[in-house]
């Protein structure tokens, strides 16, 4: 993309690096799930959901720039364009959370599809009776982990457990239930076009552009209509964003006070990482008596909720099982051994992750960030940080976990999405006059292509996704047994319908094969009416099956088929 090339057609220009950036990012995921040792989920994420989605964009940004040369058309646009700059942020922010509470049911009927966001709602019922732990009946302690077998923090000597992340978001989801998610993106939508006011003072059209931009991304509302850490994790971030850059002693009081909730979140680093690169630009232009004071609150939040273990223990009157507490020896160990494990299948991982990333997005995102990288030295130092945080955390968990799992887009970026729209947004706001023009028809069309296309489109495949799991959990309820044993190794993440109240009320419990040895198994069998969901039953439900070796286990001979 050399300056000539831009200078003669810089929207033409802009295209083809964007298509050049998601085809270059395609084949690195294609050499992970042709050549690597690829998991499913990445797999049918990539061919199933991506895939599509790459051709979509590609064919529309192409097919609008051929369309754009009638005169009539970009004069309509350059219209809805207008009326686009003129919508109240408010509004924006209430189709956010209308769309993403409706999908809660439409699209998830407001069932947990992984166990992340299982254990958030189940770790809320937890605390709502005033415990940060719950009692395991004496009965079922010995199967503990086959009932819950994702995510589990079981100190068996006490018999009590609960998940393994931080309880800040659910708390958030406790509080406000189905509400919670949409809340936390709607509010995310107003602070994001209140920071681009404070950054971009002189551009009236700054912050509903920035807004616009957040509001269309596929990853922001469909994450929304989950119990998904991740929503509160971007409205929390730019909530600390918008105290840090008032740069009065109350707010930046306030930020530290948010900053210590956020770090609670779920996971310590999300928070972290997206802080330090703004504290460090502070410091950097001169502001180094709060920038040290900023570092050092962050450090001490993560010191303090890496603890949050033991307290949790000391709450409840009993004695962590040692090894079990988040102490920062275990996480800097654990880390430095994820990061001994680097291969070249982290960077194509990276390359699959950065993809979907980008395609959840509004197709403009990534070719107006390019616009304001393009021109780094007029960023101001705030979006310099915002740059440097959208590449440092990719590049962190590209050496310590780049496979995300579950997830709708990118999910480790989420946090970052209010960086990405500001930095497009004063990439559009940078552009000359003449150039604005000239993308105004173009920016119309793929709004329009964003809200009317793409969202059905990433709402219906996280339908398709959900739906099969959703049937069986409901008929798992309903099953006459005591005991359901979930056995369906050739059927993806069937382990997952093995979930239960956090105190195991519920009948029929669920189990996970493959945590029972054939002892207890045989156990079970004599001492409750037992029955199998298997490879059959997920098919039935119509869960994607494959050709593995099976990682559950067959049930002996005593137990009834």
């Amino acid at each position: 993309m050399t300056s000539e090339a831009i200078a003669r057609d810089p929207l033409g220009a802009i295209i083809r690096a964007t298509i050049a950036i998601l085809l270059a990012l395609a084949l690195l995921a294609l050499s992970y799930v042709r050549f690597g040792h690829a998991e499913y989920i990445a797999t049918y994420f990539f061919i199933d959901q991506d895939m599509p989605a790459l051709v979509l964009v590609i064919v529309m940004a192409l097919l609008t720039r051929f369309l754009l040369r009638s005169a009539t058309l970009a004069t309509r646009l350059r219209a809805v364009m207008r009326a686009f700059e003129w919508l109240p942020v408010w509004a924006l922010a209430a189709f956010v959370a209308a769309i993403a509470l409706m999908g809660s049911w439409l699209v998830f009927a407001q069932y947990p599809l992984s166990m992340d966001e299982f254990w958030a709602r189940a770790d809320g019922r937890i605390f709502a009776h005033g415990a940060p732990m719950a009692h395991v009946p004496a009965e079922w302690l010995p199967y503990a982990k086959a009932l819950q077998p994702i995510f589990l923090q079981l100190l068996p000597n006490a018999g009590v457990w609960s998940s393994r992340y931080l309880p800040v978001n659910a708390l958030i989801q406790l509080a406000f239930g189905p509400f919670a998610s949409p809340l936390l993106a709607a509010i995310s939508v107003v602070l994001v076009a209140a920071v681009a006011r404070r950054l971009m003072p002189g551009n009236r059209s700054a912050p509903v552009i920035c807004a616009l931009l957040l509001a269309s991304s596929s990853q922001l509302v469909v994450t929304a209509m989950t119990p998904y850490a991740m929503s509160a994790h971007l409205a929390f971030n730019l909530a600390w964003l918008w105290l840090f850059l008032k740069r009065n002693p109350a707010a930046h009081v306030a930020a530290m006070a948010v900053g210590l909730l956020a770090t609670g979140l779920h996971q310590l680093v999300f928070f972290p990482l997206f802080a330090l690169p703004f504290v460090a630009e502070s410091f950097i232009s001169g502001q180094r008596r709060w920038a040290l004071a900023h570092g050092l609150a962050i450090a001490a939040g993560v010191l303090a909720w890496s603890h949050y273990d033991s307290f949790a223990a000391a709450m409840m009157g009993i004695t962590p099982t040692p090894g079990a507490a988040r102490d920062p020896g275990q996480l800097v160990g654990r880390a430095v051994g994820m990061f001994l494990q680097f291969g070249w299948e982290n960077i194509a991982v990276m390359g699959l992750n950065l993809l979907r990333f980008l395609l959840w997005q509004n197709p403009l995102a990534l070719p107006l960030v390019l616009v304001a990288a393009w021109k780094f030295r007029d960023l101001p130092g705030p979006l310099r940080a915002a740059l440097v945080g959208v590449l440092l955390l990719p590049a962190f968990v590209l050496f310590v976990e780049p496979f995300q799992g579950h997830g709708w887009g990118y999910r480790y970026l989420h946090g970052e999405l209010g960086s990405v729209c500001l930095l497009a947004t004063f990439g559009w706001c940078q552009m000359a006059d003449r150039e604005r023009e000239a993308w105004r028809p173009f920016f119309a069309s793929m709004m329009i292509a964003a809200l009317a296309v793409l969202l059905p489109l990433r709402a219906y495949q996280a339908w398709l996704q959900a739906s099969p799991y959703v049937a069986a959990d409901r008929a798992l309820d309903h099953v006459d047994a005591d005991v359901v044993i979930i056995d369906a190794p050739y059927h993806a993440y069937t382990w997952d319908l093995a979930r239960n109240s956090p105190w195991l009320d519920n009948r029929p419990k669920r189990m996970a094969s493959f945590m029972l040895n054939d002892s207890q198994l045989a156990q079970l069998c004599q001492r409750y009416r037992v029955r199998f969901f298997t490879d059959d039953d997920a098919a039935r439900f119509g869960i994607h099956g494959f050709d593995v070796e099976p990682s559950g286990r067959l049930p002996p001979r005593i137990c009834p088929a």
